[in-house]
């Protein structure tokens, strides 16, 4: 069987419609971003400015001034000498520390708190 009747006893022409009708679909999506690249341009040029923002809001926290010394001043009149790590977190949002989970980081790996155990810490008077 060859031609036109074999095309419609296998669901040729079902096929070639499906085919078309998706041929076009995406040809009419293509057409609608085209057609809307400003308004996408304008959208990332506002979540730039809206990126900025956020990062001038969180840039305006700050290290108290009196470095170091007032720092650990500070942990050591909150804490008691066993700590959790979750007591040096609220203790450094609490007081406006920037990125307190890099802080807690830093302390850990420079070794300036060092697992006591059961989950408790202590301060590594070597390292002060």
């Amino acid at each position: 069987m060859y031609g036109l009747k074999a095309i419609s006893n296998n669901n040729g022409w079902v096929i070639a419609a499906a085919g078309i009708l998706i041929v076009f679909t995406c040809l009419a999506v293509l057409s609608l971003a085209v057609s809307q690249i400003k308004v996408i341009f304008i959208l990332f040029d506002r979540g730039n400015k809206f990126y900025k923002k956020i990062k001038s809001r969180r840039s305006k926290k700050k290290i108290p001034e009196s470095g170091n010394a007032a720092f650990y001043e500070l942990l050591n009149s909150e804490l008691e000498e066993q700590f959790q790590l979750f007591d040096l977190l609220e203790i450094l949002d609490k007081n406006n520390f920037p990125h307190p989970y890099l802080t807690v980081n830093q302390l850990r790996y420079g070794k300036t708190i060092i697992p006591f155990g059961d989950g408790f810490f202590i301060f590594n008077m070597n390292e002060v």
